[in-house]
């Protein structure tokens, strides 16, 4: 006797009872919207939440953190199509064209530092903040 029908049988059991007995009833609401300068194309974010990289049409890249503050905006250039940040947010993949770009990302910040005291002449091109007192 062959098997197979009894088998198929089986099988069509298996996944008709499997699909019922998961079913759940989704629910869904909107957390957050952003006004985006221009059609989106691709979206990525680092595994801890703290980056969200938003790849547009125009070719930029909008940064922002984990509560949608924008923090800055890279240029791929038209042909940009995907984006992949690396897991601790440091590197962006991007394909644009026919070429894969690894893009270093760093944070620039600037302080004012305003009548904090200072060693050196005030128009010196680098200046150094150190942050001791923590209290």
């Amino acid at each position: 006797m062959d098997p197979t029908p009894r088998l198929l049988f089986t099988a069509a059991l298996l996944l008709v009872a499997g699909a019922t007995a998961g079913s759940a009833e989704v629910e869904q609401r909107l957390a957050r919207s952003i006004r985006l300068p221009d059609a989106a194309v691709d979206v990525a974010a680092t595994a801890d939440g703290q980056r969200t990289y938003v790849l547009l049409a125009n070719g930029t890249v909008q940064i922002y953190d984990g509560g949608g503050t924008p923090l800055g905006t890279l240029t791929l250039g038209n042909g940009a199509r995907a984006i992949a940040p690396s897991p601790d947010g440091s590197l962006l993949y991007a394909t644009v064209g026919d070429e894969l770009q690894v893009v270093a990302v760093d944070m620039v910040y600037q302080l004012d530092v305003a009548g904090s005291p200072v060693r050196g002449p005030a128009e010196a091109p680098v200046t150094v903040a150190v942050f001791n007192d923590f209290q």
